[in-house]
């Protein structure tokens, strides 16, 4: 679905909205965070287009993300389902329109950084599949959820502080890799600093999910799949991004 916009976020335009936070460890060490909200109204293909023109430097000054969402329709849910099965040795049905609830499709563009370096949790389950350079992934059980503060961002679950170190499981994640990640699990990701990695998430519903079943009948009366995150509570974002795609320089921060 290349040629379409996002959908899943009220459009800010050309360009995405920032929200800023601090995460302190256990061990008293604070590391910034810059959560990314992806509302440009720009194509799948405006923005690999700006991802494959954004080099690189060894200084690794200039990394750079990107992020698209697509709620897909029916036709296009099996579709994809169609698509996916029929390049698995064994074809099998994934069940993206007959099982899933919500799906959405979530590009992540990544050239040194990664879009979601912090801890975070979300409610929806996901298939990772990465399609270029290694990714590391941390995850941790939602049962650990009460040893840290969060706030609820507008987008995810965001951790703040870890009151107390909790375990992590590491994993890495190779090219053609799909990595399965269940509802509140905490997670965050890197990628080789010097390296540009691609891939998609299949985002999604199961039956019996009562705000996802809710979610799912306000989408099809309302026929708005961004519905969910405008009427959301939600921390306002401090800053704005305008897409630009001039070679080796792809964004430029506008500050509020």
């Amino acid at each position: 679905f290349q040629d379409r916009a996002q959908n899943l976020f009220p459009t800010c335009g050309e360009g995405k909205l920032l929200r800023h936070f601090t995460f302190e460890s256990a061990g008293g060490e604070s590391k910034p965070i810059i959560e990314d909200v992806p509302c440009s109204n720009s194509t799948l293909v405006d923005k690999v287009s700006n991802f494959n023109l954004h080099e690189l430097r060894e200084d690794e000054s200039n990394s750079f993300f990107d992020v698209h969402t697509y709620m897909m329709s029916r036709d296009e849910r099996r579709h994809l389902n169609d698509a996916l099965s029929s390049r698995m040795v064994r074809r099998t049905d994934i069940g993206i329109d007959s099982k899933m609830v919500n799906a959405v499709m979530t590009y992540f563009l990544h050239a040194g950084r990664t879009a979601v370096y912090y801890l975070h949790a979300h409610m929806d389950h996901f298939l990772s599949f990465c399609l270029s350079e290694e990714k590391t992934w941390m995850l941790i059980d939602p049962l650990h959820m009460d040893s840290f503060d969060s706030v609820w961002s507008g987008n995810a679950q965001v951790m703040l502080k870890e009151n107390k170190e909790v375990p992590r499981i590491i994993v890495k994640q190779e090219k053609n890799d799909i990595l399965y990640v269940p509802p509140w699990w905490i997670h965050e990701t890197l990628v080789r600093k010097k390296k540009k990695n691609i891939g998609f998430n299949i985002h999604f519903g199961v039956r019996g999910q009562i705000l996802m079943e809710l979610l799912n009948a306000a989408h099809k009366l309302l026929d708005d799949p961004a519905f969910f995150y405008n009427k959301m509570k939600q921390i306002e974002p401090s800053e704005f991004i305008a897409t630009t795609a001039t070679k080796g320089n792809t964004v430029t921060s506008i500050k509020h």
